[in-house]
């Protein structure tokens, strides 16, 4: 009999070939079924509350009570970028390489402007989404 949640390699018909395979997302899901959410639970590094379940490095991540850790979003992006200390600033400057936005507007500086938060925005889309939020409010409310 085959144990539900098994995947059986199609080619091989013999129980002992039989291979398990579950996703990250299937692994963290299966962590908080057994262990509940997160949130329910203190970071292990400071007195916040946990958000996520991160796995330990250099774990395999199979073991649900070994291999995972409550932690606040901030120290698990510190603790992800532990080896590397600038991960976020080349995340950030990948951006910059980009010379157009996803619609094909070229980022110039007539084109473009920043939030508050620093992301830079094509103006031309903005603008467009604008006017089509526009729009769908005068539909709903003629006036």
């Amino acid at each position: 009999m085959i144990s539900p949640g098994i995947l059986v390699d199609k080619a091989s018909t013999q129980v002992e070939d039989m291979v398990m395979t579950i996703s990250y997302f299937g692994l963290h899901k299966r962590v908080s079924r057994a262990r509940g959410p997160a949130s329910a639970h203190q970071c292990v590094r400071c007195p916040a509350q946990a958000a996520h379940w991160a796995t330990v490095h250099g774990e395999t991540g199979t073991d649900i009570w070994a291999d995972y850790v409550p932690m606040c979003v901030s120290c698990h992006r510190k603790y992800d970028g532990a080896g590397d200390p600038n991960v976020w600033q080349r995340a950030a400057a990948h951006q910059q390489t980009k010379t157009h936005c996803p619609a094909g507007h070229l980022y110039s500086d007539e084109n473009t402007f920043y939030t508050k938060a620093g992301y830079r925005r094509c103006l031309p889309c903005h603008r467009d989404r604008n006017r089509r939020w526009r729009q769908s409010k005068r539909e709903v409310m003629p006036g």
